[in-house]
């Protein structure tokens, strides 16, 4: 028998023989042979093909001719090899078991289920493609690289077989989210005025990652009118202004809001400003509305 080939249903009988065997198909006979595998399955003539790896015996009935018995004793031989040879009637049974058609495998594959909790590994035989061994294993997993921060970690999944046939598989899967960044409160490491931003600074109580954050400026409440920013508006302001306007050295850095000298609110320090702090301190009428 061959793996993937169909019985043979036909004898060559030794030339001169006296005995023969019917040509007729009846249930699994054919030829008045049969064949079955050892585990007692029969074959169907003419469809059912061997298998790797099982075991097959051939029946055969003969007859003698006409005239011709068979004696008390009989030896047989089928292809060289010595068979059974039992009397049923006047004819004789030859029962012959062949040996295990012998397997020969492809390399072993491996497929994971998605979620990686199982693996099945399958190997073909090689001389009949019917013929395949399957192991289906659940797999145990680790943590082999935790997560951080900014990274994902590593679970790392192997399935061990119990058919020697497969080996030991492993695969390493990023699958552990990471974790963010778990910032603290944050502090001021740099405070902020009314002409500069400031800055806060967070960090990371995880990683000591820090990142920093502008902070606004501050309002700052400027009294009109009062260019040395001295608390007060009066004779002073009027001079420094005058004097910075005329174009007095030093009298630039005098000045130490331009705001405050900006009177009229039209964004340009110039005569008129000047003009209305006079006048204002003065005690003109409706001057004052300025200075609100």
């Amino acid at each position: 028998p061959k793996a993937g080939a169909k019985p043979s249903y036909t004898l060559g009988l030794p030339s001169g023989a006296h005995y023969y065997h019917n040509s007729s198909t009846a249930g699994y006979y054919k030829n008045d042979i049969r064949w079955n595998d050892v585990d007692g399955t029969m074959m169907t003539p003419d469809s059912d093909t061997f298998v790797a790896g099982h075991q097959y015996r051939i029946a055969i009935f003969l007859t003698p001719e006409y005239g011709y018995e068979f004696g008390e004793t009989v030896t047989a031989t089928i292809n060289g090899n010595a068979v059974s040879a039992i009397a049923s009637g006047n004819q004789i049974l030859l029962t012959y078991t062949f040996p295990a058609i012998t397997i020969s495998w492809g390399s072993p594959t491996y497929t994971w289920s998605s979620d990686y909790k199982t693996v099945t590994a399958t190997r073909v035989s090689t001389t009949d493609s019917s013929v395949k061994e399957t192991e289906t294993v659940n797999t145990t997993s680790a943590v082999t690289k935790a997560a951080t921060c900014t990274a994902k970690g590593t679970t790392t999944y192997t399935a061990t077989f119990t058919n020697a046939a497969f080996t030991k598989q492993t695969k390493a899967v990023e699958n552990i989210a990471a974790l963010g960044h778990s910032w603290d409160a944050g502090k001021v490491t740099k405070e902020p005025t009314a002409t500069a931003t400031g800055v806060r600074t967070y960090t990371c109580k995880r990683c000591g990652t820090t990142k920093t954050e502008t902070i606004p400026k501050l309002d700052a409440t400027v009294l009109i009118g009062d260019v040395n920013q001295d608390g007060e508006v009066n004779a002073t302001d009027r001079m420094i202004l005058s004097r910075y306007l005329a174009g007095w050295e030093g009298y630039g850095t005098k000045i130490k809001s331009m705001d405050a000298a900006d009177i009229d609110r039209n964004s340009k320090v110039e005569a008129k400003d000047r003009m209305i702090l006079a006048r204002y301190l003065a005690g003109w009428t409706g001057y004052d509305t300025y200075f609100k």
